[in-house]
């Protein structure tokens, strides 16, 4: 049953990010990616190699609909990668052993941090790749804070959604 909810939510994102989303672009500034989500609501002991295989998958489907030439894969990759350590930091206190990332299990302000920072550090790097640069670093952090604000938005509401169920 777990596994079938999870397949049923990757494929719910995928499709609001490729078939929605991805259609939003405001002023430059407001590109949301909520794709993310699920990398960080993967529970916090998946294996290294299962967190980093589904987020290279991800990050390569969202790039084949997007004609992102790598951008989200590597993304991706790199939160997989990193979301050990930000998902350490956030639990501060918590259950070792914690089975979720999600509100139940962090708490309402820890949770919103976490996917705070985990969403500011993906568009960061996203945009940072796709700008090849980081000699314009405030325009890209405006981006990254501003499309990071508009991501959360979305990423709560399916994250709420998905509390009262």
């Amino acid at each position: 049953m777990n596994l079938i909810k999870s397949i049923f939510g990757l494929l719910t994102l995928l499709f609001l990010q490729i078939f929605i989303f991805n259609n939003f672009l405001f002023d430059g500034y407001l590109n949301p990616y909520i794709y993310i989500a699920f990398i960080l609501f993967l529970p916090p002991r998946s294996s290294v190699f299962y967190t980093l295989s589904l987020a290279f998958l991800i990050g390569a489907i969202v790039d084949v609909f997007e004609g992102g030439y790598g951008v989200h894969t590597a993304a991706s990759v790199f939160i997989a990668f990193l979301k050990p350590l930000i998902f350490r930091i956030f639990r501060a206190g918590k259950n070792e052993l914690s089975e979720s990332s999600d509100i139940k299990q962090l708490g309402l302000l820890r949770s919103l941090a976490y996917v705070f920072k985990g969403l500011f550090l993906h568009h960061f790097i996203l945009f940072s790749i796709e700008n090849f640069a980081l000699d314009n670093l405030l325009p890209l952090l405006m981006r990254s804070l501003y499309s990071s604000i508009f991501s959360f938005t979305f990423v709560l509401l399916y994250q709420l959604w998905n509390y009262r169920r």
